[in-house]
């Protein structure tokens, strides 16, 4: 059964004129499809038709051969009809003034839309054109034109209709190139442009973190957009591993060599992922040599063939891999589907049996396609593709003319015989209203202010199913990545990538040309990385460090011993009973000082040396806690001060010992001055030779401010600037030098015969101390900086008890436990 056949028992089922030749004198209107007579006529330009004719075999101006029927745009050329049904049927839109429609048939062929387009601009009631000086008088065939399809048609009619500003709505047209209203004043369209397009494909891509793909693109105005998709894609770090544009004619011999080599190049890439940009036919083309080669990968899909039933309907289409792409955002338009039914149960059960009989045959320019398709079952999952925008566009034009002609209250006080298509044409771009529970007007661009849909293709049976992820306007919406069927183990992200992606804190040395292949290189301490696509470290700010691999630079944290800490609190409990046993030995003393074993030990002075001690002990509390500027001043001046008032005191009674054990000759008035105003004399030009050191030592202490800059780490034991070792040699090694002296003169000093060994006492109080003192000098060199601290509580502590232990602790056993020996003569020696 031919498809002229099935056409015409459309024509006369649905209610309108399918134009054939007759035998009147007006002369057949080729392509024309469907025609209804209304007060205002709207054009329309459909693709009902593919033609694989080429301009090559024509060699007169003759209508080409149109030839298998493009079910896609057969119902959007139905939808437009059933919308200026719909309208017509209304009582409230334009009450009293009928649509009318025009609809042809452009065999996705320029040709065809020029051939079509010249109607329209035809002197209204007639078929002439009139040539004028001045056509804003001039009442053109139709009011408005719906269509066309593709680029390449609109390109070609855009530029006539737009002489007469005739407004042009296209259902399908998404290039940029359209949105220069300079070129293309009455071009509008109800499906958003290239532009947004290309933006929600670059934002999809890095939503799957995709960074490295290849680009294929048809050679014509609509693929030529691609240039912009690529300069988007490089502002977000993607790169374009390969580039190619499939020819625009695809009768060339050479045309199936280069979608060959086009391939070839895309697997030498090695991307995943192959954003194709193209028109339909192009796009067919591409894939039936992808199907040949068997390539399997993840393909971004533009919205000229991702629901193009040439593509969705190519034997063995579903093993190519993944198809992801961009779909003009739709609704279900209520009551087209029953129509869409209606209308082709009616067709077959109507349709005449004897192609001879009916006048269809003089329509030559239509070669008889294959047997009648299977309607229902391709289209009614597209529909709402197909349907919506074309819906949108004719009530675009109805509520322009609602507001032109002044319709209210049902009916309209203005007719469409004193309205002028460049007057609707300024209505329309003002135009704004509610369809499908949406507002809908044009931008300064003429394009909607709408979104699209991102769809998927997953089959079900034996079929292949368009089903919605997602959404994209301004920005990417959430995206259902379950209903993406992966082509990889376990259903996972297939990854795209030149390299894999660094790691945090680090950067990008970029390797060749292309910025998404590079080594990762690490942040070295001091440096963070600022940004995930950083290709230098950036050095941490003044006062602020880093580790390894950072991404973010830090103060640093400084540690001390803490006075809660536990260690705090036992060299304090150590502390403590160290200077109560001083305290005691002081009581103890205070009470017998008139025995001879307290005046022996020095009598008064020895409440000096042992004060001294209990200010050594003191002086651990300098070493815990956080230490200040202050704190540090005081530190080592004080420690070192205590102990050269403990030493000169030993000093001065290692000089009475050795003087009146080894020196019996000498004078009394030598021992009577060092017992008395000697003694005070010795332990005061001591402490002021110390106090000279402290004095020394404090005066070139670093503040912590400068000792812990400029900031090299993280973390750090805080403590008092150790750097002046010149300072500390002199304040310790004059206290050395004290302890030393005593040791020395009482190491030299006989032993008296039946009396009490003072010297003894000394010698081993002196040794414990020095020894003491040597050990923490190499340790001191050795440690972490976090057990100074500690190193310095620990010698002060043993320090002080060998002293006492040493010197203190066998007198006051002897006062306490031997009173009967204390005797006048057993001391007399050191007191007379």
């Amino acid at each position: 059964m031919g498809f002229c056949l099935m056409i015409q028992a459309v024509a006369v089922l649905l209610g309108c004129g399918f134009v054939t030749e007759d035998t009147g004198a007006k002369e057949h209107v080729a392509y024309q499809i469907f025609q209804q007579a209304g007060d205002c006529t709207l054009g329309g330009l459909f693709p009902i038709h593919f033609s694989t004719d080429s301009m090559e075999n024509h060699w007169k101006p003759e209508p080409l051969k149109c030839e298998s029927l493009n079910s896609a745009g057969f119902v959007q050329a139905l939808a437009m009809k059933f919308t200026v049904e719909e309208i017509n049927n209304s009582s409230t839109l334009l009450p009293e003034i009928g649509l009318g429609y025009e609809i042809y048939d452009t065999c996705l062929q320029s040709v065809a839309t020029i051939h079509s387009s010249m109607f329209f601009i035809t002197s209204h009631g007639t078929q002439n054109i009139d040539v004028l000086c001045n056509f804003t008088q001039y009442r053109t065939r139709v009011m408005a034109v719906i269509g066309p399809s593709m680029s390449e048609m609109a390109l070609a009619s855009v530029k006539l209709l737009s002489f007469f500003r005739i407004p042009q709505i296209s259902y399908a047209v998404t290039s940029e190139t359209f949105s220069n209203k300079k070129a293309f004043p009455s071009f509008l369209r109800t499906v958003p442009n290239d532009k947004r397009q290309m933006e929600g494909m670059v934002e999809l891509i890095n939503h799957f973190q995709w960074n490295w793909i290849a680009v294929i693109a048809s050679d014509d105005d609509y693929g030529r957009g691609v240039r912009q998709f690529s300069a988007l894609a490089a502002l977000k770090g993607i790169c374009i591993a390969y580039e190619g544009f499939i020819p625009l004619y695809l009768t060339s011999a050479k045309t199936n060599q280069v979608i060959r080599d086009i391939l070839y190049r895309v697997q030498q890439t090695r991307a995943n992922v192959t954003v194709v940009f193209a028109s339909v036919y192009q796009a067919k083309a591409l894939f039936q040599a992808v199907i040949k080669q068997g390539l399997t990968k993840v393909w971004l899909a533009s919205a000229s063939w991702v629901i193009s039933e040439l593509i969705l309907y190519l034997p063995g289409i579903d093993t190519i891999g993944t198809v992801i792409g961009f779909s003009p955002r739709t609704e279900v338009v209520p009551g087209f589907e029953k129509y869409i039914s209606h209308a082709l149960a009616n067709m077959r059960k109507e349709a005449p049996s004897d192609p001879s009989t009916t006048a269809a045959e003089s329509s030559d320019y239509y070669e008889t396609p294959d047997p009648f398709l299977d309607l229902p079952k391709m289209l009614y999952p597209l529909l709402g593709h197909y349907a919506q925008s074309v819906y949108t566009a004719v009530y675009s034009v109805a509520h322009t003319l609602h507001r032109m002609l002044k319709c209210q209250s049902g009916r309209c006080q203005e007719t469409c015989s004193h309205l002028y298509p460049w007057q609707l044409l300024e209505g329309i771009k003002k135009v704004n209203f509610t369809i499908l529970n949406t507002t809908f007007y044009f931008d300064e661009n003429g394009s909607p202010n709408i979104g699209y849909d991102i769809v998927t293709w997953t089959r079900k049976g034996k079929e292949l199913r368009i089903d919605k992820i997602g959404q994209y306007s301004e920005e990417l919406d959430s995206i259902n990545s379950t209903l993406i069927k992966w082509q990889t183990a376990g259903n996972k992200v297939p990854p795209s990538q030149c390299s894999k992606f660094c790691k945090q804190g680090q950067v990008k040395i970029v390797k060749g040309f292309h910025s998404c292949c590079f080594d990762c290189i690490d942040c070295l301490e001091g440096t963070f990385q600022t940004a995930e696509d950083a290709v230098q470290c950036k050095p941490c700010p003044e006062g602020e460090w880093s580790t390894n691999r950072s991404t973010s630079c830090s103060k640093p944290t400084f540690i001390y011993m803490e006075w809660g800490s536990a260690l705090a609190i036992v060299f304090l409990l150590f502390t403590v009973g160290l200077m109560l046993l001083l305290m005691a030995i002081i009581i103890l003393f205070w009470k017998h000082l008139h025995l001879p074993v307290v005046q022996a030990a020095g009598g008064k002075m020895t409440f000096l040396t042992l004060l001294s001690l209990m200010t050594l002990c003191s002086s651990v509390g300098l070493f815990i806690g956080k230490p200040t500027d202050l704190l540090c001043q005081i530190q080592l001046p004080f420690l070192a001060l205590s102990i050269t008032t403990c030493l000169t005191t030993f000093l001065v009674k290692s000089l009475q010992v050795i003087i009146i054990t080894d020196f019996k000759t000498l004078p009394l008035f030598y021992l009577d001055w060092l017992k008395t105003r000697g003694t005070w004399i010795i332990i005061a030009l001591s402490i002021i030779g110390q106090c000279l050191f402290c004095i020394w030592h404090t005066h070139i202490l670093v503040p912590l401010s400068v000792a812990y800059s400029p900031v090299t780490f993280l973390e750090r034991y805080l403590m008092c600037d150790r750097t002046p070792l010149l300072t500390f040699v002199c304040m310790f090694g004059y206290n050395g030098l004290l302890g030393l002296s005593s040791f020395v003169c009482n190491c030299l000093a006989q032993k008296p015969l039946k009396k009490y060994n003072l010297a003894r006492d000394i010698t081993f109080s002196m040794l414990g101390y020095l020894v003491i003192w040597v050990i923490f000098i190499p340790v001191y060199a050795n440690i972490k900086d976090e057990a100074h601290s500690i190193l310095y509580i620990v010698t002060i502590l043993t320090s002080t008890f060998v002293i006492i232990a040493g010197y203190f602790l066998p007198k006051c056993y002897i006062i306490v436990f031997k009173l009967e020996s204390v005797m006048a003569d057993y001391f007399q020696i050191y007191i007379s």
